[in-house]
């Protein structure tokens, strides 16, 4: 599932990288209609393929 990642508000994002080519990143997402955490993190893992750990959180109700 490829999910339009473009239009969700991001609460923070964290980037480093471990190695060449090789990268991490925490994203705290803030979706209007909230999906498992391991829904994102796939597409994303889907889109970035240099992504080799990835922590997505993602709140039950985000529209606080």
């Amino acid at each position: 599932m490829r999910l339009p990642l473009r239009s969700l508000r991001r609460g923070e994002l964290t980037n480093w990288i471990d190695w060449p080519n090789l990268h991490a990143a925490i994203a705290a997402l803030l979706p209007g209609t909230p999906e498992s955490p391991d829904i994102y993190r796939q597409s994303i893992q889907q889109q970035c393929g240099s992504l080799v750990h990835l922590t997505v959180e993602v709140p039950l109700d985000s529209r606080s």
